[in-house]
């Protein structure tokens, strides 16, 4: 009987402790900044109610924890303004270089919205990386909350964050063999919303006889324009590159393989418009080498319209045509010679 208020007390106490927190004001500097918790969902801070920017706090200072590799942040700040101004709103890595800037313009009165994304990649979001949101007041001031959202944009499979930007931190693919083939979907960054902006895959393929060809075809979502390459160790074998947003793209590798034997390859894939990220499809499989046809057209030598005895026909008339032909022809060259030895090659008479 004595256990449930206890649990109850406990729980109100734990929920006001996360309510303190929330309700914590920013930090003035990097050392001071409000750490917060970066895990997938969605998180306004304040939770109620809105924080100030005027002359007497003049920059707010927030420390991002928790962002990995196969994850996109998007912050939005609700700017609700008090008197006329306008500050900055910053995102920064954890070492203080600029990610990304926005203006926030306000008036008496006015409502805005200001949305930041990040997607970083495997190598600038390390295990404990951070990141800061720095917002600096210039002039005027005004009521703001910020709303954290984090979706998981893995590539290949849940779990597998994003793949490397480098051969070493490539994500391995089940294998491929003649009667199998793999899809997925991988996730690449705009150059202004992060740093995501390759990914390379290792590829494990068997051929069952020599001619066949392995196919992989790239399908990138409206928003973004991909190249995929082909390598062999350090070797390019081939490339290919959408001409717009949105474009497929295929690649086709032929070769004279042993049957059964297992080939590795490295897939990588690049944001290669630079601007507008999003998401490719990725199939790859094994095709077989065309099959050879043994029977030919012969060409129709026979006139169309005639049968056999009428082409007999006009086949004896033809050769008799010739022998007469022939006959005159031998008799002119006859006469010919008879006439110079007449006359005489001066052109006197004998």
């Amino acid at each position: 009987m004595r256990i449930e208020p206890k649990l109850s007390l406990a729980a109100l106490l734990l929920l006001s402790l996360l309510a303190a927190a929330s309700a914590q004001p920013p930090g003035t500097s990097f050392e001071t900044a409000l750490q917060v918790d970066l895990i997938p969902g969605k998180l306004t801070l304040p939770e109620e109610g809105y924080y100030q920017l005027n002359e007497t706090r003049s920059e707010a200072y927030f420390e991002l924890r928790g962002l990995e590799g196969g994850m996109k942040l998007t912050m939005e700040l609700e700017a609700l303004g008090a008197e006329q101004g306008r500050s900055i709103i910053t995102l920064y890595s954890g070492e203080g270089a600029l990610i990304r800037r926005e203006k926030v313009v306000y008036g008496e009165g006015t409502r805005s919205t200001i949305e930041l994304a990040y997607q970083p990649s495997m190598e600038s979001a390390e295990p404990g990386a951070r990141q800061y949101l720095v917002l600096k007041r210039y002039s005027g001031a005004m009521r703001y909350r910020i709303t954290f959202t984090v979706d998981l944009v893995e590539d290949y499979a849940p779990g597998e964050g994003d793949a490397g930007a480098d051969p070493e931190t490539a994500i391995s693919l089940p294998p491929i063999a003649g009667n199998s083939s793999i899809s997925f979907t991988g996730h690449l960054a705009s150059r202004d919303e992060g740093d995501d902006f390759a990914d390379y895959y290792k590829l494990r393929v068997s051929f069952g006889a020599s001619g066949e060809s392995l196919k992989i075809r790239v399908k990138p979502s409206g928003g973004l324009q991909v190249a995929a390459s082909l390598y062999k160790e350090a070797y390019m074998l081939k490339h290919n590159a959408s001409k717009g947003h949105g474009e497929p793209i295929e690649l086709t590798l032929t070769g004279e393989w042993e049957s059964g034997k297992e080939y590795g390859f490295l897939l990588r894939i690049d944001n290669s418009g630079g601007r507008g990220g999003g998401s490719y499809e990725v199939e790859a499989w094994v095709e077989g080498e065309p099959s050879q046809t043994s029977t030919a057209t012969q060409p129709n030598l026979k006139p169309e319209g005639l049968d056999e005895t009428t082409i007999k026909a006009l086949i004896i008339v033809g050769a008799a045509a010739l022998v007469v032909i022939s006959i005159a022809m031998l008799i002119l060259k006859r006469r010919r010679i008879y006439r110079v030895e007449e006359v005489g090659w001066w052109g006197g008479s004998y």
